[in-house]
């Protein structure tokens, strides 16, 4: 190989690469970041101090300076011990403390967590931390900080349990220190739903304050799996505007000072690659939208970014909340849409169908890494005739190919010169135009294929639906290869494929062994991805190899060197 020809495609390498920091940078940048307020509502403040043991109601109440009563004063009411309570639905499992009407536990019994058990929507990290979901969040981070130590009371005291028979219940926390402060906070729960509605008042004197609710810090517990594929990333705020498009704010951008989003909003929360806690707009008499969310920073234990978000309450309306899977059609079927919250990209039009029609195949065969590959089968199946178009302008180009070497053995002597370079192009084009060869025919039906793969690569790298299901010796379709067999035989694939297709006479050797590097340098990008997408992946391989030997023959296999032909 000349140096001349390393050199254009060392740059070629160059400007390729710079392209696409270009695109990604200027033309479809990422959304930018909500600028921080001058003056936030809330400032940051200390941390809540560490749960203690239960203290007698006089020294369980928040001790908060007060002026003379200018009020009404609620009379005590206070538990005399801490108490857990739970609620269970077919869907979920739900674990308080009457000790600051808090969320201890929100588990999903549909989908498996670390263990054995179902997946709990808690951060255990933040929890440790005295840190959880669905707290008061006030202007006073004092009066805050004592709302959590408070002990309410709750009703029904036995918690509840929700069926097809009991499809709907609530449970309310009340509190009041009997000098002025009085705190209440109602959730009720649907059977057959996911989502909830929250409630929250706290008064001065008969005063309400403003209150808003806590969503985070963070968002559920990472298998140790689920942690070391590629693409889960912690969870971030995201937010629906009055334009109707979504918008996301990673944990890291918010680093000091709150950040307050003015509305109306459709809707806000957190999420993360497979779970979603929002907040839709307040309810009672007709939606609403929301006026404005708050963004945090949270002190987080293992000193990795998290973010916790404040949603307002009105006193006269209910929030409706959402905390479940990212499940396309669940999300479909609520109030106000949240399927945008899954990422499947510029081809979601296509990803969706595609879905579809995975979940139709795993009704039958009961498996979603077989539905896979049927599905593979399938696209293979349907752009077979495009892909036949594809071989065979790479089986004319290749027999081309002596007379394409003779024309440019004639001009190699006349590299610097244009106006000679120029014949040489226009002799070649009129040598396809004889021989009817489209030099494009091989590139052409690769790129009406490219859609479909980017859209069925993002379904199956984002679909829930893969979570926690096996196949074979996997254990998980959502996490790596922890054997890496799989990674390794989808490079040797291609590696393979590559060596059965013919060599195109018009490609720089430079280029050619570039592209002979590819099956290596995806088999390492590949090593930390989702198995379901790489067994995608190795079945499209296997199934090229087999259509490549078909179409060229036993013999099929990279194209010899041509002799050089003197002029």
């Amino acid at each position: 190989m000349e140096q001349k020809d390393l050199l254009r495609a060392l740059l070629a390498t160059v400007v390729a690469l710079s392209f696409i920091v270009l695109w990604n940078t200027y033309i479809f940048p990422p959304p930018p970041p909500p600028g921080p307020v001058p003056k936030p509502v809330v400032q940051p403040g200390p941390e809540p101090a560490p749960a203690r043991a239960a203290a007698p109601p006089s020294a369980a109440a928040p001790k908060i300076r007060e002026p003379a009563p200018r009020g009404p004063v609620a009379p005590p009411r206070q538990a005399r011990q801490v108490r857990k309570v739970e609620v269970e639905t077919p869907l979920v499992r739900i674990g308080f403390s009457n000790e600051g009407a808090r969320v201890e536990n929100w588990w999903l019994k549909g989908y498996r967590g670390g263990g054995a058990g179902a997946t709990d929507m808690v951060s255990a990290r933040f929890r440790k931390a005295d840190q959880l979901p669905l707290d008061f969040a006030l202007k006073d981070r004092q009066l805050e900080q004592g709302l959590q130590r408070a002990l309410f009371e709750v009703e029904p005291a036995a918690g509840l349990r929700l069926t097809e028979a009991n499809p709907e219940g609530s449970l309310r926390f009340v509190f009041s220190d009997g000098r002025g402060l009085s705190a209440e906070k109602r959730i009720h729960f649907r059977a057959d739903r996911y989502q909830v509605e929250v409630e929250a008042r706290v008064a001065r004197y008969g005063r309400p304050l403003e209150v808003a609710l806590q969503l985070g810090p963070d968002l559920g517990n990472p298998r140790p799996g689920e942690r070391k594929a590629q693409g889960l990333t912690a969870a971030r705020a995201v937010y629906v505007g009055g334009d109707g498009s979504l918008k996301q704010v990673e944990a890291d951008q918010v680093e000091a000072k709150p950040w307050r989003i003015r509305g109306p909003l459709v809707w806000a929360g957190l999420q993360d690659k497979y779970f979603l806690a929002a907040a839709y707009g307040w309810s009672q008499a007709g939606a609403a939208p929301l006026p404005w969310v708050r963004l945090e920073p949270a002190a987080a234990p293992a000193q990795q970014a998290a973010l916790r978000i404040a949603i307002p309450l009105a006193p006269d309306r209910s929030l409706p909340l959402f905390l479940g899977p990212k499940d396309y059609e669940l999300l479909g079927k609520l109030p106000v849409d949240l399927r945008s919250s899954i990422e499947f990209g510029w081809f979601g039009w296509l990803a969706v169908p595609l879905l579809y029609a995975l979940k139709f195949l795993h009704s039958y065969v009961h498996n979603y890494g077989v539905a896979i590959i049927l599905i593979t089968i399938a696209l293979r199946v349907v752009f077979y005739p495009l892909n036949k178009i594809q071989i065979d302008s790479s089986k004319k180009m290749s027999a081309l190919q002596p007379k394409m070497n003779a024309i440019r053995e004639r001009y190699r002597k006349h590299k610097g010169d244009i106006k000679k370079q120029q014949e040489m192009n226009q002799e070649l084009q009129e040598l396809f135009r004889k021989e009817g060869v489209n030099p494009l025919g091989g590139c052409l039906p690769m790129l009406a294929q490219f859609p479909v793969f980017i859209a069925f690569y993002n379904l199956l790298n984002n679909a829930i639906e893969l979570r926690g299901q096996p196949f074979l010796y996997l254990s998980d379709l959502s996490a790596k290869d922890p054997t890496l067999v799989l990674p390794l035989l989808m490079g040797a694939s291609w590696f393979l494929q590559m060596r059965m297709m013919p060599a195109n006479p018009g490609t720089n050797p430079a280029q050619q062994k570039m592209m002979q590097l590819m099956p290596l340098i995806f088999t390492v990008m590949f090593l930390e991805m989702p198995s379901g997408l790489i067994l995608y992946w190795f079945v499209t391989n296997l199934l090229a190899i087999a259509q490549q030997r078909l179409m060229l023959g036993p013999g099929s296999g990279a194209a010899p060197k041509p002799k050089r032909i003197k002029a």
